[in-house]
């Protein structure tokens, strides 16, 4: 299943397939701010942004990885990344983050909430799951609004090498 041109509207976003258009947006809104809960590291240079818009191309065409940017409605205005990764396996896992700017906003449900409802008419899965670090509460409020619940908790190095403590939220297949 090709992904490349996947659009997913909500009340107040607009998400659509990553694409290089969006690099520098990408490149100077991924910051060690925004990455403080996460895995990955903010990019070096745009070289770095670029190699991850390319990889994520790759997922959309060969229909494994949903890559989205997440844009306001309204403007047009980048807010963030959002994305299902895993897809043909049994357990996709849920991503996103957001600008600073963006968060506290309520745009990290809303957006998560419409990639959940278009896996669940789309995909057959036994449940997503949302790996989330357990100190990081705002993101935490996203899949327990989701009626999702906490089936494991591990901790796992980030990419530069920091513990993370991670819970790890299933949202089933067909609801809570």
């Amino acid at each position: 299943m090709n992904l490349i041109d996947v659009t997913l509207g909500s009340p107040r976003l607009l998400q659509r397939t990553i694409g290089h258009r969006y690099a520098q947006d990408i490149f100077q809104e991924f910051t060690p701010q925004v990455t403080k809960y996460m895995y990955p590291s903010p990019p070096r240079d745009i070289s770095d942004t670029v190699a991850f818009i390319e990889a994520s191309l790759r997922g959309l065409v060969t229909g494994t990885n949903l890559q989205l940017v997440i844009l306001d409605g309204a403007s047009g205005d980048f807010l963030g990344c959002s994305g299902l990764h895993g897809i043909g396996g049994r357990t996709p896992e849920l991503g996103i983050w957001l600008k600073v700017a963006a968060q506290g906003k309520g745009y990290g449900l809303e957006a998560v909430a419409a990639i959940v409802a278009w896996a669940r008419a789309r995909l057959d899965f036994d449940h997503l799951i949302y790996p989330v670090e357990r100190d990081n509460s705002r993101s935490r409020a996203i899949p327990e609004a989701l009626g999702g619940r906490v089936e494991e908790e591990r901790v796992e190095p980030t990419e530069a090498g920091r513990p993370q403590d991670l819970v790890v939220y299933w949202i089933d297949r067909h609801g809570a």
